[in-house]
């Protein structure tokens, strides 16, 4: 063999080897959560201390693999997610109960008519409630690129219509429609933040197509998703906090300054609180409780002891 063409083949073979070596390094690395994604995901979804009281949990799953990731979108194949490098997730729920619902066995110590009454109640309750279900999906994408394209096939699929919203993360979808009980109505909204995709469903009693009858609910479903988004910010390693604006209006302040537990009611009593026009005071304990004062004679609120004052609202209908 001719020194050329030895010359030629291990250029050849230097070129196939420096191609494979290019390829390698254009993957981009994986996030170094990668293998606990899942227990991750679990852990940032919110849990029962983050609402109301009376909420249990019905279901606590952590996905793992692209099947299980179809629970809601049984259209999309598995292949699909893999092509998008979908890492791991958790998908957890949780239901009211109404304080009057019977206990199982409560046909062997009540009346028919004390039994009918206690579920007449509970319906009641039921009915009263902002919200008598949420559902918490969260899944990790190797890619913000993966994890956009997996949003946008997702939040086609997703039935229901479109509801202005407050904008979520990289980008946001809320939706409206029927849930499987009648006279209720099921609000999801779809966001990403970066690498990450994350779904906030909540069932309410209200008319699927009368928007402005769901309006406690979707206030509440915006409240979960400020929390979710908030936790995945401060708990995801290598996602970038945006930067907080200089004025916030009245809900963005509520939802920045709320603490954890039951977070979706302290946003609403903010709220509620400032159309009230009346001077008010957020107190914290160190444990996350929270409770809403009134400033009275401009005198300093007494919040419980060991507790702070984390704001105050002297002009309820202002910015500050």
């Amino acid at each position: 063999m001719r020194v050329a063409d030895v010359l030629r083949r291990l250029a050849g073979t230097l070129s196939l080897v420096l191609l494979a070596a290019a390829c390698a390094t254009s993957s981009p690395p994986l996030p170094p959560y990668a293998t606990q994604a899942g227990l991750l995901a679990r852990d940032i979804c919110f849990g029962v201390e983050h609402l109301p009281g009376d909420f249990e949990v019905m279901a606590r799953q952590i996905i793992d693999n692209a099947a299980a990731a179809q629970r809601d979108t049984p259209s999309l194949r598995p292949a699909e997610f893999e092509a998008w490098q979908r890492l791991s997730g958790a998908w957890l729920q949780y239901a009211y109960e109404p304080p009057s619902m019977p206990a199982e066995d409560a046909d062997g110590f009540l009346s028919q008519d004390e039994l009918e009454q206690a579920l007449a109640q509970a319906h009641a309750e039921r009915l009263d409630a902002p919200f008598t279900a949420a559902a918490c999906r969260l899944d990790f994408y190797a890619t913000a690129q993966g994890a956009e394209a997996a949003y946008q096939a997702l939040v086609q699929t997703t039935p229901g219509q479109l509801l202005p919203h407050r904008p979520r993360g990289d980008a946001s979808q809320l939706r409206l429609a029927p849930a499987a009980l009648p006279g209720f109505a099921r609000l999801t909204l779809w966001f990403r933040e970066e690498n990450v995709l994350a779904a906030v469903s909540v069932t309410a009693p209200c008319n699927p197509h009368e928007p402005e009858s769901c309006r406690q609910a979707r206030d509440r479903t915006e409240s979960l998703a400020a929390l979710l988004l908030r936790r995945i910010i401060t708990r995801v390693p290598g996602i970038h906090p945006p930067t907080t604006p200089s004025a916030l209006d009245s809900r963005g302040s509520a939802e920045l300054l709320c603490p954890e537990r039951d977070y979706t009611s302290c946003v609403a009593e903010i709220m509620a609180a400032r159309e009230a026009a009346q001077p008010f005071a957020l107190c914290i304990s160190p444990y996350g409780q929270w409770e809403l004062l009134p400033i009275l004679d401009s005198k300093p609120p007494r919040c419980p002891d060991d507790w702070t004052v984390a704001a105050e609202f002297v002009s309820p209908r202002a910015g500050s």
